[in-house]
């Protein structure tokens, strides 16, 4: 397994989140620097810094392999979750350790799932980057539905089902979370069937 190449593609992983961090503070910065700012401006250059080093120092980039791929997929989600819980942790608020990475994986995994009692009381920066973790999990969900079918789903079910209750605190969207994945069962059935037609004509 090739350890540069895999962190290479964790670099861009983490660089992107980063450019949707310095979006949102760009937002905050349109609603009159709200109390996101500073968050968002640490976090996003925390975030950008560490992904760049990938890709100043490993300059190759050659094809993945199964295996590789299947760790890129899963150690971008992870330092997702980790870097992603970066601004709602330096805001405060409601956000302990645990509050901030819950509401980071909730976002990335798109399970609607929140320990926030009123949403809407975020400054407009956190909140376009609470709606941004869920549209990157969404377009990397997507893809993962695509490659690994039903892994995503058990995952969501289980953090949804089995992590959140015993947090103790705030709503889970729940009706919100059944249409997400009722939508990426439909997505993966849809997927296995195309996979076997194409498999009969080979």
């Amino acid at each position: 397994m090739n350890i540069k190449l895999i962190s290479r593609y964790l670099g861009a992983t983490l660089i992107f989140n980063g450019i949707f961090m310095l979006l949102s503070m760009v937002v905050s910065i349109l609603s009159g620097m709200d109390s996101s700012f500073t968050p968002l401006l640490i976090s996003g250059f925390i975030t950008l810094i560490v992904g760049c080093f990938p890709l100043i120092f490993v300059r190759t980039a050659e094809d993945i392999n199964i295996s590789e791929g299947f760790a890129i997929t899963i150690l971008a989600w992870l330092l997702s979750c980790v870097f992603g819980m970066l601004p709602y942790l330096l805001w405060g608020g409601e956000f302990t350790l645990a509050n901030a990475l819950f509401e980071s994986v909730s976002g990335f995994t798109t399970t609607g799932a929140t320990i926030l009692n009123d949403i809407e009381a975020l400054p407009n920066g956190l909140i376009f980057w609470r709606s941004s973790t869920h549209f990157i999990g969404g377009v990397g969900g997507g893809q993962i539905v695509q490659n690994v079918g039903i892994a995503e789903i058990i995952v969501a079910e289980v953090f949804l089902d089995g992590i959140a209750p015993f947090l103790g605190k705030g709503e889970l969207h729940q009706q919100q979370a059944a249409q997400i994945g009722d939508l990426h069962i439909r997505q993966a059935v849809a997927t296995q069937e195309r996979r076997r037609a194409d498999a009969c004509y080979t």
